[in-house]
């Protein structure tokens, strides 16, 4: 592992880097890690590494294109992380033990600073545009597309029904009571930088370093933490306050994130499987602008969309 001074990274000495080591292992024993680097002992990793010990570009651009799990590790804790694999997605993160051997055995500076400059994967990740487009709803006005407006001290959020009941089990339950809530007031014990920290999760967007209190703000770091912890509870999103815990260790916070967009698509499916496809009608064409709907409806819908079968217009 590193850390950052200035502009000077220092990497951390050989006990630190055995403690941490050990710490890391203990998660992923409990669970809480997934293993990034898992070992694998197959016929095609072993002639991949081979081929890289060797400089065999060839054979190490016929393994990647079989398949082969570049950033697996073999019995001797090495992974394959050379500027080859670096290119096709391989993983050089800094704080596991084989990307921090990786700096340590890197032979020069202009080595160490590419591996360094390879800290997330070069894959890409298929949800981020998804979890990108859900977040920007909260600050995108044009088209207007926001049914809810919530009030915190003072503060107005324009939210969405359909995300708060696919994502909150509290506005779930409220919500289908009261399908025709237009507005909310949380609570005044809760700041309102907590309640926007808390609905970026909420949206799948990512939680920031800072917290945002301070002089000036009316509330201290620990006032916007007390209410974090108070708006997860009330909004019954347990995994909100896991996330504010474990934010200081990158690697767990990375991960906690990719879980919590592919459950927030799972969610937002599953609303959407449920609430909309499972109202659909059908009816005859001619019938079809008879259909009316109530604008203050459950499944918070405001608009009917019209999609006709292909008329078979072959004669026998």
């Amino acid at each position: 592992m590193s850390t950052q001074v200035g502009n000077i990274e220092t990497l951390l000495r050989k006990d630190q880097l055995e403690e941490s080591l050990r710490e890391e292992k203990k998660l992923i024993e409990n669970g809480r890690l997934k293993e990034d680097n898992p070992l694998d002992l197959s016929e095609g990793f072993t002639k991949l590494c081979e081929a890289c010990r060797r400089g065999d570009l060839k054979l190490c651009q016929e393994k990647i294109t079989a398949g082969v799990n570049i950033n697996a590790r073999d019995r001797f804790d090495y992974s394959p992380l050379i500027l080859l694999l670096l290119e096709n997605g391989a993983l050089c993160e800094r704080d596991t033990f084989q990307g921090e051997r990786c700096l340590y055995n890197a032979l020069n500076n202009r080595i160490r600073n590419l591996l360094l400059s390879y800290d997330y994967s070069k894959s890409t990740d298929p949800l981020q545009p998804f979890a990108a487009h859900i977040t920007l709803l909260l600050t995108r006005d044009t088209p207007k597309t926001s049914d809810i407006l919530v009030t915190v001290a003072g503060e107005s959020f324009h939210l969405h029904k359909f995300i708060l009941s696919a994502r909150s089990p509290y506005f779930r339950k409220k919500l289908a009571a009261a399908p025709e809530t237009t507005s909310w007031k949380v609570p005044p014990a809760i700041p309102p930088q907590a309640f926007g920290i808390a609905m970026r999760y909420i949206y799948l967007g990512e939680i920031p370093t800072e917290v945002g209190g301070g002089p000036g703000t009316g509330f201290s770091d620990e006032d916007i933490l007390k209410g974090l912890e108070k708006i997860s509870k009330h909004l019954e999103v347990g995994s909100l306050w896991e996330a504010i815990l474990d934010s200081d260790d990158r690697r767990l916070s990375r991960q906690r994130r990719t879980e919590e967009i592919e459950k927030g698509r799972s969610q937002l499916e599953a609303w959407f499987s449920d609430n909309i496809v499972r109202h659909k009608v059908i009816i005859d064409m001619d019938k079809a602008d008879e259909v009316k709907w109530d604008h203050d409806n459950s499944i918070f819908a405001d608009v009917l969309l019209r999609a006709d079968e292909p008329i078979d217009l072959s004669t026998d």
